[in-house]
C-alpha cells in the first residue's frame, strides 16, 4: 500500500472518531444547557415573581408540563417549583383553572413512578391545593380522583406524606364513613418500629379527629377499642418523657379530652326513653365513673361488653396521664442541654395542661395583628399545616381564607405598612423591658409553678 493510500486511511479514521466525539460531546453539552436553561428559567421565575405576577402563572405550567418528563430529575426538579410556587403565594383563581390538568398529569405520572421523593412532594402539593381552595367542588374532584391511591400510599406507610394525605382526606372528602376509614388505616402505623412514622401517624390521626363532630368521634370510640387500647400500650412504656411517639400520643390524648370536656352530651339519642333519662349528660372527665352505670338500650345491647371494655380503658388511661405528668415532671428536673429544645417546650406545655388544667398557648404575629391560640385542637392543626407550608405559613395566615377560617380568625385583615409597625421607644420601654408588666407577670407565674412542684415532691415523699 502507498504511503497516499495510508494517509487517506488514517484520515478516515480520524474523521469518524471525531465526528463520534463530537457527537457525543454535543450531546452532553446540550443536555447539560437544558439543565442549566431550566434552572435559570426557574429560578428568574421564582425571583421576579413578587414584580411581575404573570411568571407565577406561566411557570407553573411549565413546571405542570415537566411532570411527565421520561427524567426523573426534571420532574422532581418541576414538583419542587410547583411546591414552592403554591407554598410561598395565595393564588386560588390561577388553581381553579389548572386542577384538572394538574391532578391528570400527577395520576399519570409521578404517583405511579417508583421514587419516594416525587409521591412525597405529589402529597404536599395536593394538600397545598386543596387548602387554598378550601370546602369547593374541586377539591371534591381531588379526592373523588385520588383518594384510592392516597388510601393506598397510607397502608404502605409512605412517610413524609401522611399529614398531608390527611389534610386532603379532611377536605376534600363529604362523607364522615370516608374519614373514619381513613382515621383506621393511620392507626394501623402507630406501634410501628419506627418513631418518625409513628409520631407522624399520630398527628395526622389528630388532624382528622379534630374534623369531626364530637358526637361522632364519641360513636367512633365506642365501635372500636383499637385506638384507647394503642393509647394505653404507649403510655405504659419506660421511655414516655422521651420518645416522640409518645408525646405525640400524649397530645392526641390531651386534645380528645379537651373536646370531651368541652362539650358534654348524653346517650339519649341511642336509647330508648325508657332506659335512659334524656337529662342525664355524660363528661368523660367528670363522670368517669358514672360510666359504669349508664344504661345501654335494647336496640344497643350488643355493644354492652364494648361499653364496658371502653369504661375501664378510659379510667386506666387517666391513671397513666397522672403517671406520665409525674415521669415528665421528674424528666424536666434531670435533662441536660442535650435535649431537644422543641421537646422541652412541648413536655412542658402538655405537663402544663395536665396538671394546672391551662390550655396551651401559641402566639402567632402576622400582618400586624396579634394571634392567641389557647386550645389543643388549634395547635394541632397548627403543627400540620406548618408541616405543609413550611416558610409559606404566615403569607398564608394571614391571606387564605379557607385557613383563616378553620382557625376561626374571619376574614383577611388589610396590610399594614412596616412603618406602623415598628415600635416607638415608649412601646419598646414597656414590653421589651426586664422590669415590664408582661415580664413581672411571666416571672409570677413561673414561681407560683415552681413552689406548686415542690409541695407536690414534699407530699409524695
Amino acid at each position: 500500500m502507498t504511503k497516499k493510500k495510508k494517509a487517506e486511511k488514517k484520515q478516515t479514521v480520524s474523521d469518524d472518531s471525531s465526528s463520534l466525539r463530537s457527537e457525543e460531546t454535543s450531546s452532553s453539552l446540550s443536555a447539560h444547557m437544558e439543565r442549566l436553561v431550566m434552572n435559570e428559567d426557574m429560578k428568574d421565575l421564582v425571583l421576579e415573581e413578587d414584580y411581575h405576577p404573570d411568571n407565577l402563572v406561566s411557570g407553573f405550567s411549565l413546571a405542570v408540563e415537566k411532570l411527565n418528563d421520561k427524567r426523573s430529575w426534571v420532574r422532581v426538579k418541576a414538583l419542587n417549583y410547583a411546591y414552592e410556587a403554591l407554598r410561598n403565594d395565595y393564588r386560588p383563581e390561577l388553581l381553579e383553572k389548572t386542577v384538572e390538568t394538574l391532578v391528570y398529569t400527577l395520576l399519570k405520572g409521578p404517583f405511579h413512578r417508583a421514587i419516594q421523593e416525587e409521591r412525597k412532594l405529589s402529597c404536599l402539593l395536593l394538600a397545598i391545593v386543596v387548602l387554598s381552595l378550601g370546602e369547593s367542588s374541586s377539591s371534591e374532584y381531588i379526592w373523588e380522583q385520588c383518594g384510592p391511591l392516597l388510601k393506598t400510599m397510607i397502608r404502605r406507610g409512605l412517610k413524609g406524606s401522611l399529614e398531608a394525605i390527611a389534610c386532603v382526606g379532611m377536605v376534600g372528602s363529604t362523607d364522615l364513613e370516608e374519614i373514619c376509614s381513613l382515621m383506621e388505616n393511620i392507626s394501623g402505623h402507630f406501634l410501628s418500629s419506627d418513631t418518625e412514622l409513628a409520631a407522624e401517624a399520630l398527628q395526622s390521626w389528630a388532624l382528622l379527629a379534630s374534623s369531626l363532630p364530637v358526637i361522632d368521634l364519641y360513636h367512633l370510640f365506642r365501635a372500636t377499642n383499637s385506638p384507647l387500647t394503642i393509647f394505653q400500650r404507649l403510655f405504659s412504656t419506660s421511655c414516655i418523657a422521651t420518645d416522640e411517639r409518645n408525646l405525640a400520643s400524649a397530645q392526641t390524648i390531651a386534645l380528645i379530652l379537651e373536646l370531651f370536656q368541652q362539650e358534654s352530651f348524653s346517650d339519649a339519642s341511642s336509647s330508648s326513653q325508657e332506659d335512659v333519662d334524656s337529662s342525664e349528660e355524660l363528661n368523660i372527665l367528670q363522670h368517669v365513673e358514672e360510666w359504669s352505670n349508664a344504661s345501654v338500650g335494647s336496640e344497643n345491647g350488643k355493644f354492652i361488653g364494648q361499653h364496658r371494655n371502653h369504661i375501664c380503658t378510659i379510667s386506666e388511661i387517666l391513671q397513666q396521664l397522672y403517671r406520665f405528668r409525674c415521669q415528665g415532671t421528674q424528666a424536666l428536673l434531670e435533662e441536660n442541654k442535650r435535649t431537644p429544645k422543641k421537646q422541652r417546650s412541648l413536655r412542658k406545655s402538655i405537663i402544663r395542661a395536665l396538671e394546672d388544667q391551662v390550655d396551651s398557648e401559641h402566639y402567632q404575629l402576622a400582618n400586624g395583628e396579634e394571634i392567641l391560640f389557647d386550645t389543643w385542637l388549634d395547635k394541632l392543626r397548627i403543627q400540620s399545616f406548618r408541616v405543609i407550608f413550611k416558610s409559606g405559613w404566615k403569607k398564608h395566615l394571614e391571606q387564605n381564607v379557607f385557613l383563616r377560617q378553620v382557625l376561626g380568625l374571619g376574614i383577611p385583615v388589610a396590610p399594614v405598612p412596616d412603618s406602623e409597625l415598628r415600635l416607638t421607644k415608649e412601646e419598646k420601654r414597656l414590653y421589651r423591658s426586664p422590669n415590664s408588666i408582661l415580664e413581672k407577670k411571666r416571672t409570677l407565674q413561673r414561681q407560683g409553678r415552681r413552689t406548686r412542684r415542690i409541695r407536690e415532691r414534699e407530699v409524695v415523699v
